[in-house]
């Protein structure tokens, strides 16, 4: 899952939620729907991943513990 991009970590879950559904409200293309990374551990976290116009990765992702996020 990891070629190069970019990525965007929400210290608040509703502004990760807000960037989630206004992707979804315009259409733009995903490379990966919104899933859970490493559950049940302490780095975990919610992700998705949107394609740039240029087909470049962009990440997006909330920690559920604020400490994994430094």
């Amino acid at each position: 899952m990891y070629p190069r991009h970019f990525g965007i970590t929400f210290r608040q879950r509703d502004d990760y939620e807000n960037i989630l559904l206004r992707a979804r409200s315009r259409g733009i293309p995903f490379f990966r729907q919104p899933f859970v990374r490493f559950s049940g551990q302490p780095e975990q976290h919610t992700t998705f991943f949107l394609l740039d116009p240029s087909n470049n990765l962009l990440e997006f992702k909330f920690y559920e513990h604020l400490a994994m996020m430094i």
